[in-house]
């Protein structure tokens, strides 16, 4: 009974990682989220029995973009009893989607401010003309009236 208490008390105790980014927990919960995966699916890709994926999911995430992320994630993996290179996988996985993410989400407000920039007065395109001898095309819509094409056909 002592043990079935404790494996509780682990298993709540991971839920509660979960919603914290600086644990495995975290990453572990969003890679499940994202690949539709259970826990039983989860510790069979980490190679290691359901019942310690608690151990793993308290430790502290390491940081992916981290020049100690290789050694963090061995240590990790050794105390867990998880295979290393598929928990690299989980957390650079998940790294990758959140700033995918982060990115998308802030793409509007970018573009509103851009918007607004270009809005402001003073902020107007001035129009500017490449030289004719650069074969470049005009940096406006208007086609160049003002320049002559010479007589040879040449640009």
């Amino acid at each position: 009974m002592a043990r079935s208490k404790k494996e509780l008390l682990l298993r709540h105790a991971m839920r509660r990682a979960a919603t914290e980014d600086d644990f495995v927990a975290a990453a572990l919960a969003a890679y499940q989220r994202q690949n539709g995966m259970d826990d039983v699916a989860l510790a069979k890709l980490l190679e290691c029995p359901v019942g310690d994926l608690p151990r793993l999911a308290l430790c502290g995430r390491p940081d992916a973009r981290s020049p100690a992320f290789g050694s963090d994630v061995r240590r990790i993996a050794e105390y867990a009893g998880v295979n290393p290179i598929a928990l690299a996988r989980i957390l650079r996985d998940v790294d990758a989607t959140q700033r995918l993410r982060q990115v998308a989400e802030s793409a509007p407000e970018r573009m509103l401010m851009a918007a607004r920039d270009a809005a402001m007065p003073g902020a107007e395109l001035h129009e500017q003309r490449a030289p004719s001898h650069s074969g470049a095309l005009p940096t406006t819509a208007q086609p160049q009236q003002d320049t002559p094409l010479p007589e040879d056909g040449s640009p």
